[in-house]
């Protein structure tokens, strides 16, 4: 889990010379990524290609939807975000990719570029990326932290059953919870 890049601005005060329209940055607007924070994103999708792929073994050197879900909350730079992430991680030359296997082996197409699909989820159902100061009642805050508070359990339930110990060799570090 991270959060997105450097972004442009969310809001600006009334009397600002500099509004919305002039942030021309990353698709335009308020809260965009921007360049910038691509590149900060592709940086950290190597260094995640490193400790994951390279040093740990955790990952397979090509990109498998079997091994990796990609998730981002459903707002353009977060979405921005993960995709370049993945191109740190997957999108680069010298990774084994495969023409015709894991990419169009097509002129047009970008170099050894895998696309690697992120998923979102409609904002008033994401309760893992839910944001409490963008609520409009009570009611609706309730009803998100609830869901989040019966996310928490069942992780909880998941981290102390025995099915973690198929994974828990690979992961650097993590030891499972002694029952007491």
């Amino acid at each position: 889990m991270w959060r997105h890049g450097d972004r442009t601005p969310t809001k600006t005060f009334k009397n600002d010379p500099i509004q919305e329209a002039n942030w021309t940055m990353g698709g335009s607007g308020f809260g965009q990524l921007t360049p910038l924070g691509m590149q900060q994103q592709m940086k950290l999708g190597k260094l995640i290609r490193k400790t994951y792929v390279d040093d740990h073994k955790f990952l397979s050197p090509q990109y498998s939807s079997k091994e990796i879900y990609v998730r981002a909350t459903d707002t353009n730079r977060t979405i921005v975000s993960a995709m370049s992430n993945m191109v740190g991680m997957y999108g680069q030359k010298d990774f084994g990719h495969k023409p015709n296997v894991d990419y169009p082996n097509a002129t047009a197409w970008p170099a050894q570029y895998v696309p690697i699909a992120v998923h979102t989820m409609h904002k008033p159902t994401d309760y893992v990326g839910f944001d409490l100061t963008s609520v409009s009642s009570v009611a609706q805050a309730t009803c998100a932290l609830i869901h989040i508070a019966q996310i928490v359990h069942i992780l909880n339930l998941y981290l102390q059953s025995d099915s973690l110990e198929e994974i828990s060799g690979y992961v650097d570090g993590y030891r499972k919870p002694q029952k007491t």
